[in-house]
């Protein structure tokens, strides 16, 4: 009489952290893979601030009347949230590349 298991044909623990050694340099590639993504987001980012910054431009001096200045300040906000987005992000990803 056979007395196996259905667990006999599953690899034993040591067969399996053996598979794990061959994957070993697999996080290593990924992680050059990751930084590479990251410095090409910041690359994006500086870009956007750039472009963003620019638009922020001052008030203009015959701003009319309160419908275009309430519009003039509305659009400014907006850019001003963006590149207070971006920055955040931008300190983030400088951190975690260890560059700031």
């Amino acid at each position: 009489m056979n007395h196996s298991s259905p667990d006999d044909d599953r690899p034993a623990a040591d067969d399996r952290s053996g598979d794990r050694s061959a994957n070993d340099d697999r996080p290593a590639s990924n992680d050059r893979s990751a930084n590479d993504d990251r410095r090409a987001r910041l690359r994006d980012i500086d870009a956007s601030l750039d472009r963003l910054r620019a638009d922020l431009t001052p008030p203009p001096a015959d701003a009319g009347d309160n419908i275009d200045s309430g519009q003039y300040l509305a659009a400014r906000q907006e850019l001003e949230g963006q590149i207070e987005l971006l920055e955040y992000e931008r300190e983030r990803l400088r951190s975690e590349l260890g560059l700031s």
